[in-house]
């Protein structure tokens, strides 16, 4: 490059999804959200990956007054597609795959809608589900999920470390979705 910086070929495939249902005083918000991109800085090397996500949310609410507040039950999950690794290191650390890590997390609260581009929805009881589907990150304790026991004097494995960890919680969720031009809508 003539400017400086560094030669690089980069890809990135996104796709996402909205299904919304609304009948009476029910409404039921369903989003898709997919990703997936890599950047090669060096074809002799493996590319780095630079996006990579599965993200499905979806809401359901009840009308408790006239479209601005809504009793909710909310689901998310939360993955990746490919393997992650700690480039910084070099790129044969593996430190995340599909499901490890992956989210899933259940609230009940209420949603608070004053526009149609902007709401709020706060579930005071809420609980997300760690899982760690791949026991080498398991057993190293990845994510937060409990490590394996390890023998200090030999160093075998007495007893895996678990792919699961349940937390109990509050979940607070802003989201805006706002026209700026036809065509051209902020979202966040």
């Amino acid at each position: 490059w003539t400017a400086g910086g560094q030669d690089n070929v980069n890809g990135l495939g996104t796709f996402k999804y909205n299904m919304n249902y609304l009948n009476g005083k029910s409404k039921w918000d369903n989003t898709l959200d997919l990703a997936l991109g890599y950047s090669y800085f060096d074809f002799d090397k493996k590319p780095i990956k630079t996006d990579d996500r599965i993200n499905l949310s979806s809401l359901y609410g009840y009308d408790v007054v006239k479209d601005k507040l809504y009793i909710t039950a909310n689901l998310n999950f939360q993955t990746q597609f490919a393997d992650g690794y700690k480039y910084d290191t070099d790129s044969t650390n593996r430190i995340s795959t599909f499901l490890a890590p992956a989210y899933l997390t259940v609230g009940l609260g209420a949603q608070y809608t004053p526009t149609k581009w902007f709401s709020l929805n706060l579930a005071p009881a809420s609980g997300r589900l760690t899982i760690v589907n791949d026991q080498e990150l398991a057993d190293a304790g990845a994510f937060g999920v409990k490590g394996a026991l390890i023998d200090p004097v030999t160093g075998e494995i007495l007893e895996h470390g678990s792919k699961f960890r349940m937390e109990l919680g509050a979940q607070l969720i802003a989201n805006v979705n706002y026209e700026i031009f036809k065509n051209v809508v902020f979202s966040s």
